[in-house]
């Protein structure tokens, strides 16, 4: 059965209306996304990120709290992500790598520190801002691993460690 010119346009007039709404629906979504990406800044989903499994439902949510706390009060925010991927690369390397997936706008990223942890292989690494990286120097960085996260995590007491080093920031930072 042949179709009729007519039916053939008009068919066309709906393929065509479907892919503009599918075109729509695309840009719609890049946009969205990268607001939810924004958004996400401050969302708990974001600030913590325990793929290595270091702590239990409930260290989760009171660190988050915390977390939270710090974002308000500081505007600078405080991201935790530990992971055991490493895909054949050193710490050091992921960990900037994470920093720079989280945080693409500079902005953003200015006033964010990420806590990198690893239980696999018994490491710590702090990622900092520009902004954060002014008030917290390497070495600054690094007495707070060594004397505030370190020795609690020897003692596989990660909760502590992860709060100690949290807060010590928290009490270096300046308000907003």
């Amino acid at each position: 059965m042949r179709m009729s010119k007519k039916d053939v346009k008009r068919k066309m007039r709906k393929i065509n209306k479907g892919f503009f709404f599918l075109m729509l629906l695309a840009i719609y979504s890049c946009n969205s996304q990268e607001e939810k990406h924004r958004e996400a800044f401050i969302s708990p989903a974001y600030m913590l990120n325990d793929y290595s499994g270091f702590l239990t439902a409930k260290e989760q949510d009171s660190l988050l709290v915390l977390l939270k706390r710090i974002t308000e009060k500081r505007g600078m925010s405080i991201v935790i992500y530990s992971t055991d991927n490493f895909e054949q690369r050193s710490v050091d390397s992921l960990s900037k790598m994470v920093f720079g997936n989280y945080f693409p706008d500079h902005d953003i990223a200015d006033k964010a520190c990420l806590f990198f942890l690893s239980k696999a292989t018994r490491e710590v690494r702090l990622e900092l801002g520009n902004d954060i990286g002014k008030i917290i120097s390497d070495s600054m960085a690094a007495e707070i691993l060594n004397s505030k996260v370190i020795p609690y995590f020897k003692e596989n007491l990660f909760l502590a460690g992860i709060i100690s080093g949290v807060s010590e920031i928290d009490n270096i930072l300046p308000p907003k």
